[in-house]
């Protein structure tokens, strides 16, 4: 899975913690989920879960970029989102039995966090704010696989390409000496992916 497990380090000392959904957590139930989690190191191009697998656990992106994407049974793939630190893997599938709906790739080393389902599922039972946390990104992914369903029916392959590079500008793009400048690298391959063509 991947290449080095390493001892876990404070949850409040991740420079995602801010943006991820334990940060309403108290500091003792922080401890626990710091006791029952793990941290890997993933290189380029490594594989986090195939589509298809099941689900064993949630993942939290401390650092570095993941693709999620489908494959059709003719060998295309489509991403359907870019991840990057304080996003989350793996939780579309985490209340039911269905397994991975997507491949998790990475495409810039990252350093992620795996909590087992199990011990997942019971921080939401005592928590419900980070149920609601996570329900909030659920809605948001669901109504943004929806947009993509009707911009691959009605949209030209220009404008959907245009609108990917706002939507990379919002998450990954810097502004440097008037202009924006993106800290994330694709190949051309991964944009076609990335727009369906």
């Amino acid at each position: 899975m991947s290449i080095c497990g390493k001892s876990s380090q404070s949850c409040r000392l991740c420079r995602s913690f801010e943006s991820g959904i334990f940060s309403d957590l108290s500091e003792k139930d922080l401890k626990l989920l710091e006791q029952c989690k793990t941290t890997n190191h993933y290189k380029k191009k490594q594989i986090i879960f195939y589509e298809g697998n099941p689900v064993v656990g949630l993942y939290c992106i401390q650092s570095g970029k993941v693709k999620l994407y489908k494959t059709s049974g003719e060998g295309k793939q489509q991403i359907l989102k870019i991840a990057k630190g304080g996003d989350i893997l793996g939780h579309s599938a985490l209340f039911t039995e269905t397994p991975h709906m997507a491949t998790a790739e990475v495409i810039e080393e990252s350093d992620i966090c795996f909590l087992d389902k199990a011990k997942f599922l019971s921080i939401l039972q005592v928590h419900p704010a980070v149920s609601l946390k996570l329900l909030g990104q659920l809605s948001r992914e669901l109504s943004r696989a929806e947009e993509q369903v009707l911009d691959l029916a009605y949209k030209s392959v220009r404008v959907r390409f245009v609108e990917f590079l706002l939507t990379l500008k919002q998450s990954f793009g810097v502004y440097e000496q008037g202009v924006y400048r993106l800290q994330i690298s694709l190949s051309r391959e991964e944009l076609a992916q990335a727009i369906g063509t």
